[in-house]
């Protein structure tokens, strides 16, 4: 957190903010979700580990609410989104079909077996409240969902990406072609506001922004690869052609994106993703989206 420019420490570090009537979102250190208030009790997207669940219940007390966890959606398999869910004492927990395949081995985090499990693009309604569960596994892991609530104009995307920050996917292993597919499903879905899990939260303006970002990025690498003819794979042979390239890739990039958070840290991871995928033909398949409402 030391390296978070002071608006997105403001965001991230033990903030609750009302978004809507229903749905408020809350940060403790870098990870954030939101809570949505239904008839028959609050519906809680992630619960990350034991201190931001032990937060969150301090939060909401503050914040006069009182009603119980009903339902607890977890967006995906990975330890750091899983931990302290049984601190929240929820009703009913909501995962991917697979999610428990991938904790056989892992240590203890506090985490609770799924009730529901679904596979898919799913609907679900609690109190009065539906929610669009959208299936994005191409984005950063096979059991990924986002949350969006349509009734309240909000979209949580978890580890996807994050308003105004330079940063190209959460996982270097993921198919680019699979990332940029779950980024124009979730953009071709209504919402006003958008919740990254991982610091802040903004406008859809600053969602397109950010998605219009990532195409530019995209382009520029490919353009530069075809250019430089970086894509015969001999180019370990050459290293200054790599040198090269990644220079034209800087210099391009920094003077339309130097200023966004995360820019110096993140151009390079994002060079070599690109070109790995580029190098490789990591080209998979893209199902056909299911409906968006």
């Amino acid at each position: 957190l030391h390296r978070v420019d002071r608006r997105q420490r403001q965001m991230c570090i033990r903030d609750r903010t009302r978004l809507s009537d229903r749905v408020y979102t809350f940060a403790h250190d870098s990870d954030r979700g939101i809570v949505v208030v239904t008839e028959d009790g609050l519906v809680v997207t992630d619960s990350f580990n034991d201190a931001y669940a032990q937060s969150l219940l301090a939060a909401l007390a503050a914040e006069g609410i009182e009603a119980p966890v009903h339902t607890l959606i977890l967006s995906h398999h990975h330890l750091d989104h899983v931990g302290g869910a049984a601190r929240l004492k929820p009703k009913v927990v909501v995962a991917h079909a697979q999610v428990t395949r991938y904790w056989s081995d892992a240590p203890e985090v506090g985490a609770v077996r799924p009730t529901v499990n679904i596979a898919g693009d799913q609907s679900l309604e609690v109190g009065g409240i539906r929610f669009e569960l959208l299936d994005v596994a191409g984005a950063h892991a096979p059991t990924l969902y986002a949350v969006h609530v349509p009734q309240e104009g909000i979209l949580y995307a978890p580890d996807t990406l994050v308003p105004n920050v330079f940063l190209f996917g959460f996982t270097p292993d993921v198919p680019v072609d699979g990332f940029l597919a779950a980024v124009d499903k979730l953009s071709s879905t209504r919402f006003e506001t958008f919740v990254a899990s991982h610091l802040g939260y903004g406008s859809r303006a600053d969602f397109d922004a950010t998605v219009a970002m990532l195409q530019d990025v995209h382009t520029t690498a490919r353009d530069i690869f075809a250019d430089a003819d970086l894509r015969d794979g001999n180019v370990h042979y050459e290293p200054d052609r790599a040198t090269d390239g990644f220079a034209q890739f800087y210099d391009a990039l920094h003077e339309r994106y130097g200023d966004w958070h995360g820019f110096d840290a993140n151009i390079l991871p994002t060079f070599i993703r690109l070109y790995t995928s580029e190098l490789l033909g990591d080209v998979h398949p893209t199902p056909e989206p299911g409906p968006i409402p």
